[in-house]
């Protein structure tokens, strides 16, 4: 599959949205389901500011969505995909590293 430009142009900007660690506490907080801006403030150990200001571009990006309840948003993953994509990425970590160390270790 050959990719467009305008395409290659959105993928770089999933990658770019999800580079960031504070969005990548975010999503890790959001797999088992949607939570409120106060549950992401505990899980992600962050200020309210900045975890509003990180979930802003989320949703823009739409990789996240948001529904209000009375007085609270509360914000769930647009597509479970994006845990695959991290997965992925802890799946080559975790060989890399065995064979790195399996690299350090031969004599």
């Amino acid at each position: 599959m050959n990719y467009s430009e305008e395409l290659i142009d959105r993928i770089a900007e999933i990658f770019k949205v999800l580079s960031e660690p504070m969005r990548l506490k975010i999503l890790d907080s959001l797999r088992h389901g949607e939570k409120n801006v106060s549950e992401l403030i505990k899980l992600t150990g962050s200020q309210q500011a900045n975890v509003s200001k990180h979930l802003g571009i989320m949703k823009k990006a739409g990789v996240v969505t948001a529904r209000r309840k009375g007085l609270n948003i509360f914000y769930a993953l647009k597509e479970k995909r994006f845990f695959n994509i991290c997965d992925s990425v802890c799946e080559y970590l975790a060989k890399r590293h065995e064979e790195e160390d399996g690299l350090f270790t031969k004599e």
